[in-house]
């Protein structure tokens, strides 16, 4: 097998699209979770250094209550961060238990694909794909933009209770036959 040369940048992106394919794939989520975090924390490491600005699952949340309760914000950060610390180490707790909610990747999927879009001005169509499937599951978020909102209602209604790969593969077909991915 040959050497392959990469950037940073270069490295995340194939973590996120990979991390996207199996999200969709509805593939076991520890190793999910794993393949989300490297790509995350590479691409907020890059984000701070270039250009100061932090991530909003890992940094702006936290930031916001330690301004209200330092000891919260910390248990809040090891909460956030003991998923990817528990799949990844055992040399001071190999009996441990950990109790995982997979909610966190999608949250940090959705958080990465956007500071990658924000460092390269690019969103490749299955991070665009993951996009809309998140914004579809959390419109709520988006009742302030009643026509926004009513777009992602109804997407919403025709892929609830279907699998994840309905949808993504939907919407690939739509970006490739009608460019409408960009």
């Amino acid at each position: 097998m040959e050497h392959i040369q990469l950037t940073k940048i270069e490295a995340s992106r194939r973590h996120l699209e990979l991390a996207i394919f199996l999200f969709f794939a509805e593939a076991d989520s520890v190793p999910l979770h794993t393949i989300v975090a490297a790509g995350y924390d590479v691409l907020r490491d890059i984000n701070i250094r270039a250009n100061g600005n932090v991530t909003l699952t890992k940094d702006s949340f936290i930031e916001i209550v330690a301004s209200r309760d330092q000891d919260l914000a910390k248990r809040l950060r090891n909460t956030i961060n003991s998923p990817q610390n528990f799949f990844k180490h055992a040399d001071h707790d190999a009996d441990a238990i950990l109790y995982f909610n997979p909610e966190l990747t999608i949250h940090l999927l959705f958080d990465a694909c956007m500071v990658y879009s924000q460092l390269t001005k690019d969103l490749p169509v299955s991070m665009r794909i993951f996009d809309t499937w998140f914004k579809m599951q959390y419109r709520d978020l988006y009742r302030e933009l009643p026509e926004v909102h009513t777009q992602l209602s109804e997407l919403y209604l025709k892929y609830q209770g279907r699998p994840r790969q309905d949808f993504y593969d939907r919407m690939h077909y739509l970006c490739s036959q009608f460019n409408l991915c960009g």
